[in-house]
């Protein structure tokens, strides 16, 4: 196959072995991979119980589900671009290869107060290329943790804002990905300014952030939803946990507590809000019809009329100027 010189510069690019025919991968898996985090209450908040130490044994039950799901895969999928990347010699595999491509576990801020473990998943390009996902970068020294699943369709746009270069040449894709979002969200202040962090960022998306600075999280969902996205508050402790994927959690795991978050919204705060920062599609459809039909943005269709969905959305108090 030939490839531009932007497509091998957005993607890992693996040492060909001398068995060609072995580059010939098969898909491991629809998903992207999967994580959970759980993010606890700052010291200061605790009351006599310990929601750190509750969040670190959840994930560690987490992290022995996720490894025996690995190992599951990796003798299903024996030709998988997940199995090269297994058997292959380290010093043939950039270093975050070497780490993401196994079931990784997290902790972030100065107290660890965030835990997350991710199941990795691999695709193949073409040939000797793959990509690992999701992405994740761990910035110890600014105790921020980002998991990215999906894409962004403005990495070079963001990369002349950010780093005031038009292009990452040097970069994978995931590399690239997670350093221009979290050089937005420095810029931006996200914690301040979530909803104009999240304006900038156009693709199909979903991600977790902690920052440990703030000691918070961020988790969004762009508006077409095509990446899933869900959360968990216990009240009675505080913490809040995160993941992308029901069908990956421990056995016995309450489903019942966990809700969704809707396309176009996010969740934040040391006490998590959903709140939401961008139209759906049919949010926006239903938009264009009150302007051209010049209803208004005052009145909400009655409950017999237009998309459910969208309906509900409107009678929820959404402001189409949110």
């Amino acid at each position: 196959s030939v490839f531009t010189r932007q497509q091998l510069a957005t993607h890992i690019h693996l040492r060909p072995p001398a068995d060609h025919s072995s580059c010939i991968f098969r898909p491991v898996m629809e998903s992207e991979g999967a994580f959970y985090a759980s993010v606890c209450r700052p010291r200061s908040w605790y009351n006599l119980k310990r929601s750190d130490e509750i969040g670190a044994k959840a994930v560690d039950a987490q992290f022995k589900c996720y490894s025996a799901r690995l190992q599951e895969i990796l003798e299903a999928y024996p030709d998988s671009a997940l199995s090269f990347l297994a058997k292959a010699p380290s010093d043939t595999l950039s270093p975050r290869q070497v780490t993401q491509s196994k079931v990784q576990r997290y902790l972030a801020g100065s107290d660890a107060q965030c835990a997350m473990t991710v199941l990795p998943t691999a695709s193949a390009i073409a040939s000797h290329l793959v990509r690992v996902l999701p992405y994740v970068q761990h910035d110890v020294k600014h105790h921020r943790l980002l998991c990215f699943f999906g894409y962004l369709s403005n990495v070079s746009e963001l990369a002349d804002r950010v780093h005031g270069v038009s292009a990452y040449g040097h970069e994978d894709t995931g590399a690239a990905t997670t350093s221009l979002i979290l050089g937005l969200y420095q810029q931006i202040h996200g914690v301040k300014e979530e909803k104009l962090f999240l304006s900038e960022l156009q693709g199909r998306y979903a991600f977790f952030l902690y920052d440990g600075i703030h000691k918070q999280a961020l988790a969004a969902r762009d508006p077409s939803g095509e990446q899933e996205l869900y959360y968990c508050l216990n009240r009675d402790t505080g913490m809040v946990s995160f993941t992308n994927s029901l069908d990956d959690l421990p056995p016995g795991e309450d489903l019942s507590q966990w809700l969704e978050v809707p396309p176009g919204h996010y969740v934040s705060g040391r006490t998590p809000e959903l709140r939401q920062f961008a139209l759906t599609p049919q949010q926006l459809e239903l938009r264009e019809r009150h302007e051209s039909t010049d209803i208004g943005y005052g009145l909400y269709p009655s409950s017999d009329s237009g998309d459910a969905s969208t309906s509900s959305y409107l009678r929820a108090g959404i402001s189409w100027d949110s």
